[in-house]
């Protein structure tokens, strides 16, 4: 899931959108073949916030592109529903992504958008209240979700919440770098800056309180949600950092045998989930 940002004049928006600024990532075309995506037009059909449905389409598969090009990350093609009303959002988190009816109305008040097993549903509604690489990253973010869910063949399984979120916000934001969209290394001096204090107070979440999507959600609502995503985009990072992106994969992929979220972690990763939290809590406090 990937939160609504706050309201932006879209000033700029349009000019970044041209083209998408996709360097040399290539999408398949009808025929099979490779065409370089800074030939397919990307631009809005109608002018200012408001983009055109087929454009969404084009952007999605032109992000699913991306992470599988340049992130090497096993993107399939999944369907996006766009929904006009946050009304019709949630009510189809709770038709199509079986949400709980009092957990889809929370949902729907703060997403923009939702990853689902070969899906993502979006608040068009919502989308259009941010600037355009905003909505790439919430897309990016979403697109990412879905492909966890593929690692495990559909089911979400007992991944942790905090790395589930985490990666998915690190690789959206790594895709608008690369995008010249905005820069990762800007975005985690703002974090650092930000929860480094919180951390120092105690009141920061530890990662144990981030494991499942209820005690998310429940420390989202307690520290706010730049603290939460925030502090699991810096662990994310710390990880890949150490093992790389496609030991992050492979953690995922685990779930599909075994739901012994601590195995799979140590598997993965060489090492034991709660020496990392507390390794990570020391990052947080000596890194600058």
């Amino acid at each position: 899931m990937c939160p609504a940002g706050p309201k932006k004049k879209a000033a700029k928006a349009l000019a970044i959108v041209v083209g998408l600024m996709l360097l040399f990532v290539c999408i398949p075309t009808a025929e099979g073949q490779i065409a370089d995506v800074r030939t397919v037009s990307l631009s809005p059909t109608v002018s200012r916030n408001h983009v055109h449905p087929a454009d969404y389409d084009r952007i999605m598969t032109a992000l699913a592109s991306i992470l599988r090009e340049k992130f090497e990350l096993p993107v399939l093609q999944p369907k996006l529903f766009l929904y006009s009303s946050r009304e019709a959002f949630e009510s189809n988190l709770v038709k199509l992504v079986r949400f709980d009816p009092v957990y889809a109305r929370e949902v729907a008040g703060w997403a923009a958008a939702v990853g689902a097993p070969e899906m993502v549903l979006a608040n068009e509604e919502a989308l259009e209240r941010v600037s355009w690489p905003e909505r790439i990253r919430v897309l990016a973010h979403e697109l990412v979700h879905t492909v966890q869910y593929g690692l495990t063949g559909g089911r979400r399984g007992t991944s942790d919440q905090w790395l589930r979120e985490g990666f998915a916000d690190w690789i959206a934001y790594r895709v608008l770098e690369s995008l010249d969209m905005g820069s990762l290394s800007s975005r985690r001096a703002l974090l650092l800056a930000r929860i480094k204090g919180t951390a120092r107070r105690s009141s920061c979440a530890p990662l144990s309180d981030l494991v499942t999507l209820e005690d998310f959600t429940k420390s989202r609502g307690r520290l706010g949600g730049s603290s939460v995503y925030g502090e699991s985009l810096l662990a994310t990072e710390l990880l890949a950092e150490r093992h790389g992106v496609q030991s992050i994969l492979h953690y995922f992929s685990l779930f599909k045998q075994s739901e012994d979220r601590l195995r799979n972690f140590r598997t993965a990763f060489n090492e034991d989930l709660p020496v990392f939290e507390k390794e990570f809590l020391t990052y947080l406090e000596t890194s600058r």
